[in-house]
């Protein structure tokens, strides 16, 4: 039995690329228990999303409601939540935890099919990210985070992340698999500290890199180390599960 153990919340994909499959994935690869709260059931391929049916918040609270009873995990993975009904009920079901909690915030899918409403990205903003210890954006993500208000005038990768840690969140890791370029730089932004971790683009991506990126970071924390570890390691594992598809 694992030593360690790691909450998944997240949707479900039928192909197993992503979403809630491959989170459980990398949480046994990398030897630690997994729980798992459901928050939608998606029908999606690689090329596009088909449907999606949002788990009733209801369900999801008695599901999360259990698995806290069951015993506390060490750290907690979130990714698709869909409403802001679903997402009220995660930050206050988790407010009491005091292990790290890492938010991957799900917003839409590459073709534009809807993961989390207008409403859904506020209450991720005004009631989960004071409770979590780090957030990992995407650009187009950042951005939609941020709106156009608070945008930085160059859009720079380091400056989204600046401005959303400037908003009161948790730390920030911008990952820039949607920037272009030679390399594709991730930016960590942790207090007052910025950290790049670079290396040169791959041609091609994989989906579930966002997902597989983010429960590393999670799975990482739950064995003690620091977040700027977590990610370095994740970083590495990620661009090396890239490099074998």
């Amino acid at each position: 039995m694992a030593d360690k153990s790691v909450l998944i919340i997240a949707g479900s994909d039928c192909n197993a690329r992503a979403g809630l499959q491959r989170d459980l994935a990398v949480a046994h690869d990398m030897g630690l228990s997994a729980r798992a709260v459901v928050t939608a059931v998606t029908a999606q391929t690689d090329a596009k999303v088909s449907a999606v049916h949002m788990i009733p918040p209801e369900i999801i609270e008695q599901q999360l409601t259990a698995v806290l009873e069951q015993a506390p995990p060490d750290s907690v993975k979130i990714g698709m939540m869909g409403t802001a009904e679903t997402v009220e009920i995660i930050a206050r079901l988790l407010a009491n935890l005091s292990c790290p909690i890492v938010v991957d915030p799900v917003i839409a899918t590459s073709s534009g099919h809807e993961l989390l409403t207008e409403s859904g990205i506020k209450a991720l903003k005004h009631k989960l990210f004071s409770i979590s210890s780090l957030i990992t954006p995407n650009l187009p993500e950042a951005k939609h985070l941020l709106g156009e208000s608070l945008l930085p005038q160059t859009n720079a990768p380091a400056e989204l992340a600046q401005a959303l840690y400037a908003e009161g969140g948790p730390a920030v890791l911008l990952k820039g698999g949607h920037d272009s370029g030679e390399n594709c730089c991730d930016i960590l932004r942790n207090g007052a500290e910025t950290h790049s971790f670079c290396a040169p683009r791959f041609a091609k991506g994989r989906r579930g890199t966002g997902c597989t990126l983010s429960t590393s970071i999670a799975c990482h924390l739950a064995n003690g180390v620091t977040l700027y570890s977590a990610c370095e390691r994740a970083v590495i594992q990620t661009r090396k599960w890239i490099s074998q598809a």
